[in-house]
C-alpha cells in the first residue's frame, strides 16, 4: 500500500511539476519552496512518530557529512534535476528515464564498490534497456 501511495503521490508531483514549469518561474526557486513545503508537512509526522531530537549527535563529523549528503546532494540536488528535467524534456519522459537507475547502480557498484558483474544483474540491465527502447519506439500507423 505504501508502494502504491508513493506511486500515486509520485505522478502527482511530476504532473504539478510539468504545469508549474510551463508558468517559467526559476527551477532552482520552485524547488527550494517545494522542498520547505516538504519539511514543514513532515514535521507533524515526526511528532506524531514521537521522534526525540539529541543534538550532541551533530558532533559527530560523520553524521553531519551523512546528514549533508543525504540532505543536499541527495535529496534537494535530486529534486532540482527531477524539475529542471521535467521543464526540458516533460513529465512523461522524465518518468521513463528514472527507471533507469538499477542500470546506473549496477555500473557504479562495479566502478565504485568493485562488486562483480553477475549474470543476473547484466540481463536485468538489459531488459530495463530494452523496455525503455520499446516504450519510446514511435509506431508508424498506416491510415
Amino acid at each position: 500500500m505504501l508502494a502504491f501511495t508513493a506511486m500515486i503521490s509520485w505522478g502527482f508531483y511530476s504532473a504539478i511539476i510539468k504545469k508549474i514549469g510551463e508558468w517559467d518561474y526559476p527551477t532552482a526557486a520552485v524547488t527550494r519552496r517545494i522542498y520547505f513545503y516538504g519539511m514543514l508537512f513532515l514535521i507533524p509526522v515526526l511528532m506524531w512518530q514521537g521522534v526525540s531530537w539529541d543534538v550532541t549527535v551533530f558532533k559527530k563529523p560523520e553524521i553531519i557529512l551523512n546528514f549533508l549528503f543525504l540532505g543536499v546532494g541527495a535529496s534537494a540536488l535530486g529534486f532540482f534535476l527531477w524539475n529542471l528535467s521535467t521543464k526540458w524534456i516533460g513529465a512523461i519522459k522524465t518518468s521513463v528515464y528514472i527507471y533507469v537507475s538499477p542500470d546506473v547502480t549496477v555500473v557504479l557498484s562495479v566502478v565504485i564498490l568493485h562488486e562483480k558483474m553477475t549474470f543476473v544483474s547484466v540481463t536485468g540491465a538489459l531488459l530495463i534497456l530494452l523496455g525503455l527502447i520499446v516504450s519510446q519506439k514511435k509506431i508508424n500507423q498506416k491510415k
